[in-house]
């Protein structure tokens, strides 16, 4: 029995010395990084307080273990910047509580950076010159650059012909030959055997057939004077061109001139350049002044009116001047104007001078004191009378504009009418210094008189009272009038009725004397009963 415990004892022991190895075998794949670049990776599995480097094993350089507490929880990590490529594997012990719990085999594969590349522009030359096209290229990690150049007949950088002997950032490309060529180049870095490549965009060399020997003036242009700061103008100018073969050909384009903008006064030289040649014509620049062959006012200043002793203000004057070229230009500044200090009373002249060239306006001076006109400021206290009232100004106030300021004014002024005698809305004119104003009032009827009475007598004491007779009543003069035709128009009637009654009793007479049938007894009843209807 004692054996066999033994015996177990012993397997025990083996067991556990083999389990540490055992774990070391389980492999943990870090992932790819790429050299150059910071890496911060979690270890997995790392279960513990801590983790160290096996003895004899070895991290990829620039790299270290670092362990850091989250959630109460120790984590593990490996951190730093490999700069080296390669296939890398290291054993990390894991322990706890001062004790190593387990052993863990980990991998890494660092991969050489890729190269970053910047090309240059494309080149146009001729037959013979020389040509170079060029890359830039770098990387962040410990490799080393190589450079191989392709080219290629069409705009690409794939599927081009590798050039023997160009491996270089820089190559001078062939000339020897007319056509358009493309060229790019292949960069690849090498980190310790490892290699990664990137390739430029193509770039396009274009050769011309001909080389130009020199160039000559075939025309002038049709302008050549000119005023100080005027555009050059091309027009009617073509140039010979004189080429390396012993041919010619005559431009009127595609060929270069300076200066554009004339800007000095005399002769200048304009030069012409093409295909690497040059040439030039002559041009007259005259000075503005001198150029000016007339001026006028084209808008005249916003301030025209102005009070004696004022200054005279150019502001929105334009002048426009008239130069040599049959050209114009308007301008608000360079010219000078006479007088600037307005004295003179009247229409007074306003001479501008530009130069030796001048023109005129005309401003209006007038008196400071001068009344320009008057207006009501303040209405007057009454506004409401009756036929027949004087007009009441009291509080009324004008507001009486001069040359050069307005003022209030309550008194000095006149108004008419000064007696009110119509009825209705009546205008009152307001007069001061020569200027008018009206405002209105309104009048309403006069009131009607009251009658004044008769006083009577006062008896004696020792007499009976005698009765009084009542006064006659006043009438009005409108009530006279209609008792006056009323009257007329009776005493009219009764005249008319005694001259039919004469008439009817002459013509009964007539009548009876006429027959002899009726009696006088008989008219004299006939008028009575008459009278009695």
């Amino acid at each position: 029995m004692k054996h066999k415990i033994l015996s177990l004892a012993l397997v025990l022991v083996i067991i556990l010395s083999v389990v540490p190895a055992a774990s070391a075998e389980t492999l943990t794949n870090l992932g790819n990084v790429t050299a150059g670049t910071e890496i911060d990776i979690l270890i997995p599995n790392a279960n513990g307080d801590a983790v160290s480097l096996v003895k004899d094993n070895y991290l990829p350089s620039g790299c270290k273990l670092e362990t850091e507490e989250k959630d109460n929880t120790p984590h593990h990590y490996l951190r730093g910047t490999p700069l080296v490529a390669g296939s890398y594997t290291f054993d990390i012990s894991v322990t706890s509580g001062g004790s190593e719990t387990a052993v863990l085999r980990c991998s890494l594969t660092v991969d050489p950076a890729t190269p970053s590349i910047s090309a240059s522009g494309g080149v146009s030359c001729y037959l013979g010159d020389s040509a170079t096209v060029s890359v830039t290229a770098s990387v962040y990690d410990s490799g080393t650059l190589s450079y191989q150049w392709y080219a290629s007949s069409s705009s690409s950088n794939v599927d081009g012909a590798a050039i023997s002997g160009a491996m270089s950032s820089a190559y001078t490309v062939p000339t020897s030959n007319v056509g358009t060529t493309y060229y790019y180049c292949v960069v690849t870095n090498n980190n310790v055997g490892y290699l990664a490549t990137a390739v430029s965009s193509p770039i396009q060399v274009k050769v011309t057939e001909t080389v130009v020997s020199s160039i000559a003036i075939e025309t002038a242009p049709v302008k050549t004077e000119y005023i100080k700061g005027e555009t050059l103008d091309k027009t009617g100018l073509s140039i010979k061109v004189y080429m390396g073969n012993g041919t010619t050909a005559v431009l009127t384009e595609g060929f270069g001139v300076h200066p554009t903008q004339l800007d000095s006064v005399g002769t200048q030289e304009v030069t012409v350049s093409y295909g690497g040649c040059s040439t030039s014509f002559k041009v007259t620049v005259t000075g503005e002044e001198e150029a000016v062959e007339s001026i006028k006012v084209q808008s005249e200043p916003s301030k025209l009116t102005y009070a004696i002793g004022d200054d005279l203000s150019t502001t929105g004057l334009v002048i426009r001047l008239y130069f040599n070229n049959n050209t114009y230009k308007d301008v608000t500044t360079g010219f000078s104007c006479e007088p600037t200090l307005l004295t003179n009373m009247g229409t007074q002249t306003i001479t501008v001078n530009y130069g030796s060239k001048e023109c005129t306006f005309t401003v209006n001076v007038e008196d400071k004191n001068q009344i320009k006109s008057i207006a009501i400021e303040s209405m007057p206290e009454k506004l409401d009378y009756v036929v027949g009232d004087k007009l009441n100004t009291t509080g009324l106030k004008l507001s009486v504009t001069y040359n050069d300021r307005t003022q209030s004014v309550a008194s000095g002024f006149s108004c008419t009418p000064t007696t009110l005698t119509s009825e209705g809305t009546q205008t009152v004119t307001v007069s001061f210094g020569g200027k008018d104003c009206t405002y209105t009032v309104n009048v309403g009827p006069a009131p009607a008189p009251t009658p004044t009475p008769v006083p009577t007598e006062t008896p004696a004491p020792t007499e009976e009272p005698e009765p009084t007779e009542e006064p006659a009543p006043t009438l009005s003069p409108e009530k006279e009038a209609k008792l006056d035709r009323a009257n007329t128009v009776i005493v009219i009637v009764l005249v008319l009725a005694i001259i039919a009654l004469i008439g009817l009793g002459g013509y009964f007479y007539l009548v009876t004397v006429a027959k002899r049938e009726v009696k006088l007894s008989e008219i004299g009843e006939m008028i009575r009963k008459l009278f009695k209807k």
